[in-house]
């Protein structure tokens, strides 16, 4: 029997030609496959050395591909060893992707019609349980937009950064070599707080984080909050600290008894608030004490924000929740939700195809 936590998308498939090294009934189950969605990534090739000595393979995931239809190929060379999309990863991007020229770069971009194509080569060994099918007692959610306007000081820095890939301030200097830092940067100039050329910290101003509190404040119950880097989570806990609203973090820096101990006092109510990263607190947590997930700036995964809603929506939750994502007005992060709202959009639409 399966309990349903979220979207579950289960893959199945029976390898006939195993080597006699586990006995004859032995199973692979692997969790969160999405972990291993690069085909070039040490842990994916490890699991697909792995696999090859397991008669039973099954892939459990909520978002099998968060962000291409691509990602799906690696799971499934560790599946069935690339009989349905194939041995070679760069023959199937050229099957189900087109290069386009973006900026002086080559980027591939799904086929409109290869989340259909690839699922009907999935059909058969496909299993979805739906959330919404299973644990339909659940109140749904709502999704929220908060948008605000930068300080005329944040916007200069904004700005001056964007047109020369270099800012001067009065505690430091912060420059982009390439237009990947140049989106980073200009993301964290707009949530008020920025890495320097050096790694030093920037504080340029408060209004997000001034933001976020009002919203923690506005609400009686406990609430998530994501953040993206460590100043902002430090920020973050500084301002909370301020206000008098309790928080506890769950990071990369923080241990397992630690964790259990935070997650089990957010549960109990004792305290308003937990700051969580989202590479470390958006699988495996329940927080169905939480009625409000904040995401203190946008994130370019769809996984992540995916598998971080349902922290607090999943069975148990009695209450409605909401989701609410932060943005400041005519900048990056507007363009990064329509990025996402694109990507989120194109995993749904292959979990319907996967039924």
């Amino acid at each position: 029997p399966i309990q349903v936590r979220n979207d579950i998308l289960i893959l199945s498939y029976r390898n006939y030609h195993y080597p006699p090294i586990f006995p004859p009934n032995s199973s692979l189950i692997v969790d969160e496959s999405t972990a291993f969605k690069n085909h070039n990534a040490r842990r994916t090739k490890s699991l697909f050395m792995v696999s090859q000595h397991f008669l039973y393979r099954t892939l459990l995931s909520a978002t099998p591909a968060p962000n291409s239809i691509t990602e799906l190929w690696a799971q499934m060379s560790c599946l069935d060893n690339g009989r349905r999309l194939g041995t070679s990863f760069y023959r199937f991007r050229s099957s189900v992707q087109v290069p386009q020229l973006k900026n002086g770069f080559t980027e591939w971009e799904d086929r409109p019609d290869a989340a259909g194509a690839v699922s009907l080569l999935l059909d058969d060994l496909t299993i979805r349980h739906s959330f919404d099918e299973v644990l339909s007692h659940v109140p749904a959610m709502e999704q929220r937009l908060v948008t605000f306007t930068l300080s005329q000081k944040t916007l200069d820095a904004y700005n001056a950064l964007k047109q020369d890939c270099y800012l001067e301030l009065a505690t430091g200097q912060v420059s982009a070599v390439n237009a990947a830092v140049l989106a980073n940067k200009l993301l964290q100039v707009s949530s008020g707080t920025v890495y320097g050329t050096d790694g030093e910290v920037h504080l340029i101003d408060t209004e997000r984080y001034e933001l976020l509190v009002q919203l923690v404040e506005e609400r009686q119950h406990p609430v998530v909050v994501f953040y993206s880097w460590k100043h902002q989570r430090d920020a973050l806990k500084r301002m909370f600290d301020a206000h008098g609203i309790s928080c506890v973090v769950i990071d990369s820096t923080v241990n397992d008894a630690d964790r259990t101990k935070h997650v089990a006092t957010f549960q109990a109510g004792e305290v308003r608030v937990i700051l969580l990263h989202p590479k470390t607190g958006a699988h495996g947590l329940t927080l169905t004490a939480g009625r409000t997930v904040i995401w203190a700036s946008p994130r370019y995964e769809a996984d992540y924000m995916k598998q971080g809603m349902c922290r607090i929506r999943r069975g148990g939750q009695t209450a409605h929740t909401e989701n609410i994502m932060i943005a400041a007005e005519s900048t990056i992060e507007e363009m990064v939700y329509q990025s996402l709202d694109k990507k989120m959009s194109a995993l749904d639409s292959l979990l319907t195809y996967l039924r």
